[in-house]
């Protein structure tokens, strides 16, 4: 990743963290404080979904661990660079939610409790922090062809269901999530705060 940064101009940097650890997320703030003397964009991206279960059968450690990668640490990055926007008076703050912030999917309860509560520290956030100049809002992709959903991509039953449900009838590409990305991180979207943006084909709409 950091070599194709790199293609773009010199100051590709790669910091590898783990987003549940709080002493990770300063470490990254920090180095990039330290390399860049300013933070302009956050981009919460991490995010696991490693069991299809039930919510009566579902372990209390993977419950655990889901929310302190999909939600804990994303609220603690928003917090960390949240200080250094403050204190610069500009910043976006960019989280990555999922249809599931919205809609109930089965088997996936503790998913879609950290991305429903995901989504509410988006709105807090944004009314607190809009008094510095800084946006924060999310976006909710629907099924996109990542390693995430491999799994559900090779269960047939489940891939006919998806797309069925979704009106344009496939699911998406990462590169479409890029351009809602690139909308929120610009000036073109200095007036909007506390907004979450669909990327879903449609599957919101149905």
């Amino acid at each position: 990743m950091v070599a194709e940064a790199r293609a773009y101009g010199p100051a590709g940097l790669g910091v590898p963290i783990d987003i549940s650890c709080p002493d990770d997320i300063q470490r990254l703030v920090d180095k990039t404080l330290e390399v860049y003397g300013r933070i302009d964009v956050l981009v919460n991206n991490a995010g696991i979904s490693p069991v299809y279960s039930r919510a009566l059968s579902l372990k209390e450690e993977d419950w655990n661990r889901i929310l302190s990668v999909n939600l804990t640490g994303p609220f603690l990055a928003c917090q960390a660079a949240g200080r250094v926007m403050a204190e610069q008076r500009r910043g976006k703050i960019i989280n990555m939610l999922s249809v599931g912030a919205t809609t109930g999917l089965p088997r996936f309860i503790a998913y879609c409790a950290a991305k429903g509560g995901l989504l509410q520290v988006t709105r807090v956030l944004a009314q607190e922090l809009a008094e510095y100049n800084v946006q924060v809002n999310a976006i909710a992709p629907g099924y996109v062809e990542t390693d995430m959903t491999s799994g559900l991509r090779d269960n047939t039953r489940l891939y006919d269901a998806i797309i069925a449900r979704t009106p344009m009838r496939r699911l998406g590409q990462p590169d479409e999530v890029v351009g809602a990305a690139l909308l929120l991180a610009s000036d073109a979207s200095s007036y909007i705060t506390g907004q979450m943006l669909y990327v879903d084909g449609g599957w919101s709409a149905a």
